[in-house]
């Protein structure tokens, strides 16, 4: 059985501007840097015999930061896989969350995602509007992302001598992994907040969502 303690980064420049942050990256808020440290030090007597990261910067740092308090990080493996990235979203990447929201959802002008839902649209069919409206045709819809996270899945499930795995996560990839592996026990509809923790176990090859979006 494996054990997966996926916490999301701290909050990012970005985060805190309320901008689209996917592939693109920012440095951790002071506020973001003492929230992981106060994550961590609810982790620290966890041994940790993986901790995975993306490999943009914020997802880096705070895997740092929650290592650098555990009491077993020493025999910790580090790893960096761009499968964990968050959603890819092309053109939009970077711009004003509200400004693009209020963009997708045409005459209805709502600017926030979780408006936008409220309205009637799926997070898939926000997904597929972002795709078919980014000029390039770059950023990820919902199939595109769920592909790479169960290559993320195959590639992390080889590590056979590995039971206790820490998995810095993004928004909304930790928020589709979640409804990927939930079995009807949490409530996926909200992001996470930064910081917060979302715990699975791998038991005979099945993922199952334990917990989701707790603050510590």
């Amino acid at each position: 059985m494996k054990t997966i303690y996926l916490v999301r980064h701290g909050q990012t420049y970005l985060n805190y501007f309320y901008r689209i942050q996917g592939w693109s990256d920012a440095p951790l808020t002071k506020k973001g840097e003492k929230d992981v440290f106060y994550t961590a030090n609810k982790l620290k007597d966890i041994r940790f015999d993986m901790a995975i990261s993306s490999d943009l910067k914020r997802a880096i740092d705070s895997r740092n930061i929650i290592l650098s308090q555990n009491r077993f990080a020493k025999d910790t493996k580090t790893v960096e896989n761009p499968l964990f990235r968050e959603e890819f979203f092309g053109y939009w990447d970077g711009l004003d969350g509200n400004e693009v929201l209020r963009k997708i959802s045409g005459d209805a002008k709502l600017d926030t995602f979780k408006k936008i839902i409220g309205y009637g649209m799926t997070m898939a069919e926000i997904r597929q509007k972002l795709k078919e409206m980014d000029p390039s045709h770059l950023c990820e819809n919902e199939e595109e992302m769920r592909q790479r996270i169960y290559k993320a899945f195959v590639w992390l499930q080889k590590y056979d001598n590995v039971n206790n795995i820490l998995l810095i996560g993004h928004g909304f990839l930790t928020q589709l992994i979640a409804q990927m592996f939930n079995k009807g026990t949490c409530n996926t509809d909200e992001i996470p907040d930064n910081s917060t923790l979302t715990i699975l176990k791998i038991i005979n090859d099945q993922v199952q969502l334990v917990s989701y979006g707790e603050k510590l």
